[in-house]
């Protein structure tokens, strides 16, 4: 996870509720739409696992309520673990043992697939109900954004999109590496691809960690088992369906959300 400009002013009236926030609003509804079939109740996970969870997350929100209100980096923290929860919730589905969701501040979460996966497809439901259900998280926030004007509900909905967008470049160990190895693993080189031109240009050192974590990941998928790629062509079309319809979902969004964060900024001052 990586740390985003955030709002710093809670708008008190109203917005108007056509132009921009009305779109917002319809892009969060279609997002909920994909929310049905991968919520699953968080019972399905012992409560006795959560130990190292509470603990880790209690210490990232420390360390970002430094940084932004202390209910920000709740909410923040919130929208990561519901991320991770889309995870588990999948693997649950896929007859896989889920490990407890571990924070790791300005880098996100991450959850341990005790099992490994059958195929690729397997690896690829697992990994895109994490965006799927994080998408949904964010699209959430829009509605008390939209009724009482709180500018920190439509900063958390624009981090929501943000992260989980993010997480969607064709690179392991991000979800997005993940999901397009039942698509192409040509995106995988795409996904470098992009990382790199990142570098570049922003000169993130988070990026360059990622790079040196993805490295060893593509030898990894080289080195899969026969028959472990192999996708049936309907599965490998709807995989590529929910990504790049959810990649282009989330960057509208996202840019919706900016654009009115900045009028609202402006309009405050």
């Amino acid at each position: 996870m990586t740390a985003t400009d955030l709002p710093q002013v809670e708008q008190k009236r109203r917005p108007s509720r056509g132009g921009i926030g009305g779109v917002l609003v319809a892009v969060g509804a279609l997002l909920l739409k994909f929310a049905k079939f991968l919520l699953i109740p968080l019972k399905l996970l012992k409560f006795a696992k959560f130990g190292t969870t509470f603990v880790s997350m209690a210490i990232t929100i420390a360390i970002y309520a430094s940084i932004w209100k202390w209910q920000f980096a709740v909410g923040v923290v919130a929208l990561i673990f519901i991320h991770e929860m889309g995870h588990a919730g999948a693997m649950k589905i896929e007859g896989l043992r889920a490990g407890a969701p571990l924070f790791i501040p300005f880098l996100g979460a991450a959850i341990a697939m005790k099992d490994q996966p059958r195929d690729v497809l397997t690896e690829a439901k697992v990994a895109i109900a994490g965006p799927l259900v994080g998408a949904c998280a964010a699209a959430v926030c829009l509605i008390p954004w939209h009724m009482t004007g709180n500018a920190a509900w439509l900063g958390l909905a624009q981090v929501g999109f943000f992260l989980n967008l993010f997480n969607l470049l064709p690179v392991s160990p991000l979800d997005g590496g993940r999901t397009v190895g039942a698509i192409s693993r040509k995106l995988w080189y795409v996904g470098f691809a992009l990382l790199v031109a990142g570098i570049l240009v922003f000169h993130s050192l988070f990026l360059i960690l990622v790079v040196l974590m993805a490295l060893p990941q593509l030898r990894q998928n080289k080195a899969r088992p026969p028959g472990y790629f192999d996708v049936p062509a309907e599965a490998r079309a709807f995989i590529a369906f929910l990504y790049f319809g959810l990649a282009v979902a989330l960057g509208i969004a996202m840019m919706l959300a900016s654009e009115r964060l900045a009028m609202i900024t402006h309009r405050s001052f």
